[in-house]
């Protein structure tokens, strides 16, 4: 979805408050300021981005909503994806993909489920990590690119694994505990990834 290139200063206050009025069924976009239809889904969507913001610090324009992918022949909308800082949003520069799903959505369904997010990562070619969730399960996976195989773990935090530690106890306080797990064990998995580098080739 595009945005304007100040996206990362974003002051959805701001936005909603210079809206005369938000029409009966809609919602203003926590990453975008645009006005979304009010649905179960979309709550579920609004509270992980706000979770990716405020807790883990992504700035704004890392993140697109409903972003557009080739798969197959086809295009789908990715509910969320990631980007690094200061690479082109390209399907190829995709580094997480999350798929937000109403409650009550099962992880076998076949259209919304978590085969649904692993054929988006499949299709973008350095995508390595996906959260699936229904606001409270989730399924977080690792894709090993070299063999095409998805590993059952989680994905990092936008400014490094050690913030997570940091960040903790003011996690914990958050009232949507499962997200807080769910990006937590994302970020406790990559900080093991990078410590294991470190003994071997202090490249931290």
């Amino acid at each position: 979805m595009a945005r304007s290139k100040q996206a990362g200063g974003l002051d959805v206050g701001t936005v909603a408050a210079g809206l005369k009025v938000i029409p009966d069924g809609k919602v203003v976009d926590f990453v975008t300021g645009i006005l979304m239809n009010d649905t179960p889904e979309e709550y579920v969507r609004q509270n992980v981005e706000m979770s990716l913001v405020l807790e883990y610090n992504y700035p704004r324009e890392q993140i697109e909503v409903e972003y557009k992918i080739k798969v197959g022949s086809g295009t789908k909308r990715v509910d969320l994806a990631l980007f690094a800082p200061g690479a082109p949003h390209t399907q190829d520069n995709i580094q997480t993909i999350i798929e937000t799903k109403r409650e009550g959505t099962k992880r076998e369904d076949r259209t919304d489920g978590v085969d649904q997010m692993k054929s988006y990562m499949a299709a973008s070619l350095n995508c390595q990590h996906g959260m699936w969730t229904n606001g409270v399960d989730r399924e977080c996976f690792f894709k090993n690119t070299d063999r095409g195989e998805f590993v059952f773990i989680d994905a990092p935090c936008a400014v490094g694994a050690r913030r997570y530690f940091e960040g903790r106890m003011m996690a914990e306080r958050k009232r949507d505990r499962h997200l807080v797990i769910a990006f937590g064990a994302i970020t406790v998995h990559v900080f093991h990834q990078m410590t294991r580098i470190d003994a071997r080739g202090g490249v931290l």
